[in-house]
């Protein structure tokens, strides 16, 4: 089996010295250090031969689940049973009201309004689009500036009133080292200090569990930026968006709703015999709060009603809700389990070959950068020793920006640098292996910004894929660019980090 992959390795180097094959000999070193890694490729054969996926042609059973109306991994009773995205909008209307009319009474805020609300299509989990969406309401930011530590205080603790009063839990700060969870070297790469008082943004959260709704209060203070770089980034954004450039902000986004008008439908398609109609039980435990989820895999952290803030966090309680355990093979047959133990074979076969790929990485890196043109995106990814985004560069063109290019780019740096890194936990395998053996995905979520202007979704710890839009590219400088996607990316890690790599 080595022999055979090292001979592949060849064949791509040598395409890289090939003017017609550069292109593909680039793509292909990227695919074959990927999937050559902790059994991953043989895993995709084996997902495609249990699948019946060749060459690119569906099943009928393929064709058919991705018309699945729900998501993959989540009851349909939920979103019958949740709040509608119409009710979402209106409990979020009278929480905004509510808030601002609190406020500039208190403080003496005056409020504006930034962009409108958003609705996207949840996809499936099966290759479709589900009927459930992901909404996001338009924001409410405040027109002065929110700072000093006391003041900040006093406006979050009248927040936290107001959203009680809402019957919403707590609020919960993700900024604050006592209580978010959060490794304090990490706050400070996200807000900009470990430290409350010295921060550039607090980050504040809630949420109205079981139902979808999900508030956010963000506050933005200049007046803690040593380096000017945060009023950059915020300036970018404040041309994209006309939102002020720094105060208070208010958004609420909920995930998988199903609009009042699409109730009907919804049940009657429920009605077709889709696969995995209702999930098996079995939580994951460690993911933290308000992330934008997709996947097949969650449990949901809750702040505990009447826990004050206090600036700090609220109580938390874990409510795990029902999925399937990645780690579960009872009721396997004999055949599959005699997959298992190849898969595990092939896995110490291949921690040898990734070895080897280093150093011929190396190599062909020094080859390859001398076919690159002045103009093409360079990103550069680095990596803790647990496999942590720690680093991220982008060197782009100034002009005819596109998000088609920074997104492969991106993506491709992730991937080769994550590929050639820490290896996964042999948990993480053996879950891989599980979801692929029995015809399911492995579990991922995605983490998107409030603005829906990028999204990142990690398995396990390790970002799989990145995706900008194009008019944010081209309006963002490369270091902005660079700052927000791993921000975002190290969310989406931290969130997806179910084996606890990075503690």
């Amino acid at each position: 089996m080595i022999t055979l992959q090292l001979v592949v390795l060849g064949v791509i180097v040598a395409a890289l010295f090939t003017p017609g094959g550069r292109r593909l000999g680039i793509i292909a070193l990227v695919l074959a250090i990927l999937f050559n890694v902790a059994t991953v490729g043989a895993l995709s054969a084996l997902r495609t031969s249990a699948s019946g996926n060749y060459e690119g042609v569906k099943t009928a059973e393929q064709r058919h689940a991705e018309a699945y109306p729900g998501i993959k991994g989540t009851a349909p009773q939920e979103a019958l049973t949740q709040q509608s995205m119409e009710e979402v909008r209106a409990e979020a209307d009278a929480l905004f009201a509510d808030i601002r009319e609190r406020l500039a009474a208190d403080f003496g805020f005056t409020w504006v309004q930034v962009g409108e609300e958003d609705v996207r299509p949840e996809r499936n989990g099966y290759g479709g689009e589900s009927m459930l969406s992901e909404y996001t309401s338009a924001a409410w930011a405040t027109e002065q500036p929110v700072q000093g530590y006391p003041r900040k205080l006093e406006v979050m603790a009248a927040i936290d009133e107001v959203v009680a009063e809402h019957g919403l839990w707590n609020l919960y700060s993700f900024n604050d080292p006592a209580g978010s969870g959060i490794d304090p070297s990490m706050i400070a790469k996200l807000y900009g200090s470990d430290d409350p008082r010295a921060q550039t943004t607090w980050e504040y959260y809630t949420e109205n569990y079981p139902d979808p709704l999900r508030f956010y209060a963000n506050i933005y203070d200049l007046s803690n930026d040593a380096d000017g770089g945060f009023r950059t980034s915020r300036e970018a954004q404040s041309a994209r968006t006309g939102e002020p450039i720094e105060g208070l902000q208010l958004v609420v986004i909920a995930g998988k709703v199903l609009s009042e008008a699409d109730r009907a439908e919804f049940e009657e398609r429920l009605q077709d015999d889709h696969p995995h109609r209702a999930p098996r039980s079995g939580p994951i435990p460690g993911v933290l709060p308000g992330a934008n989820y997709t996947g097949a895999h969650e449990s949901r952290e809750v702040i505990r009603p009447g826990a004050h803030t206090g600036g700090g966090s609220g109580g938390r309680r874990s409510e795990p809700q029902h999925r399937r355990s990645p780690g579960c093979t009872v009721g396997m047959m004999g055949e599959q389990a005699t997959l298992l133990e190849r898969m595990q074979l092939l896995q110490e076969q291949g921690v040898a070959l990734q070895e080897q790929l280093r150093a011929s990485r190396r190599e062909v890196e020094r080859e390859i950068s001398a076919y690159v043109g002045t103009e093409a995106v360079q990103v550069t990814v680095s990596l803790t020793e647990t496999g942590f985004p720690a680093e991220l560069e982008i060197h782009g063109p100034a002009k005819d920006r596109s998000a088609a290019e920074y997104t492969a780019a991106v993506n491709t740096a992730f991937l080769v640098t994550q590929a050639t890194g820490a290896a996964l936990p042999i948990e993480a395998s053996r879950a891989i292996i599980a979801a692929v053996t029995s015809g399911e995905e492995p579990p991922s979520l995605t983490i998107s910004d409030d603005f829906g202007q990028l999204a990142v979704t990690a398995s396990f710890g390790s970002v799989r894929s990145v995706h900008l839009e194009d008019q944010w590219v081209r309006s963002c400088s490369d270091r902005v660019l660079a700052e927000e996607i791993l921000r975002v990316a190290q969310q989406a890690a931290k969130a997806s980090d179910t084996f606890h790599r990075f503690e």
